[in-house]
C-alpha cells in the first residue's frame, strides 16, 4: 500500500513539500470538516434518513480501502496545455478495483462568487438549506487529478462508512498500464462551464 507522500511521480524522488510547491495542493486522504460541530451536523442529517442499501454495500466492500486512504498504482502525468495534468495507471487494474476516495473539505459554495472546478455534490445540506459539496480545489488526494470523459473507465459511487458518505471511484472495466483514468463529471458540472474538450476520450 503506497503512502500519500510517496504516491506522485514514483519514477523519481518527490516529497510532499515539492508537490505543494508544484500543485499548491494540501494532501488529504479523507474528507474533512471545518469544525467538529459541522461534522456532527452532517452525521445527524445522514442518519435522519434511511441509508441506501447500495451505499451500505459499497461501504462494506471497500471498507478497508476507504478507512486507510488506500492508493492504487497510479501516477500524475502531464497531458497537454488544455487539460493540464491527469492521473494514469502504473499497473493493470481489474474491473471494480478501488481507485480512491474523492477527498476535500465539506462546505458550500456559490457559482456566482467563484467557479470551483474541483467540487462534487455531497448528499447533505447545511442549516440554511444550501447543498454541501466536497471541495477538492486546495485540499485533496490523487483523485484531484482525474479528468472528465463521456466514455470513462471509472464510475463514481457513494459508499457509507464510518457514519459518513464517501464518494469513491471504481474501475468500470479492466484498465491497462499507462491508461489515463477518467470519470464523467455529469451534466450539472457543465451548466456553468464551457463544454467539455473534444479529445479522443471526451
Amino acid at each position: 500500500m503506497a503512502l500519500i507522500q510517496d504516491l506522485f511521480f514514483q519514477s523519481r524522488p518527490c516529497t510532499a513539500l515539492i508537490l505543494k510547491k508544484q500543485f499548491d495542493l494540501h494532501f488529504l486522504p479523507y474528507i474533512a470538516f471545518a469544525s467538529k460541530e459541522q461534522k456532527e451536523e452532517v452525521v445527524q442529517q445522514i442518519h435522519a434518513s434511511p441509508i441506501p442499501l447500495a451505499a451500505k454495500r459499497f461501504g462494506e466492500k471497500y471498507h478497508d480501502a476507504i478507512a486507510t486512504g488506500f492508493v492504487p498504482p497510479v501516477q500524475i502525468q502531464w497531458v497537454n496545455k488544455t487539460l493540464g495534468y491527469g492521473l494514469f495507471s502504473r499497473a493493470f487494474l481489474p474491473e471494480n478495483a478501488f481507485i480512491g476516495s474523492y477527498t476535500g473539505y465539506i462546505t458550500t459554495t456559490s457559482p456566482y462568487l467563484h467557479i470551483n472546478n474541483y467540487a462534487y455534490s455531497y448528499p447533505t445540506k447545511d442549516l440554511l438549506g444550501r447543498q454541501h459539496i466536497i471541495d477538492a480545489e486546495q485540499n485533496s488526494n490523487h483523485c484531484h487529478f482525474i479528468n472528465h470523459s463521456a466514455h470513462p473507465n471509472l464510475k463514481a459511487l457513494y459508499a457509507y462508512q464510518g457514519s459518513l458518505y464517501h464518494l469513491i471511484l471504481i474501475a468500470n472495466r479492466p484498465i491497462e498500464p499507462k491508461e489515463q483514468l477518467y470519470f464523467n463529471y455529469g451534466p450539472n458540472y457543465w451548466r456553468i462551464r464551457s463544454p467539455p474538450i473534444n479529445h479522443n476520450k471526451a
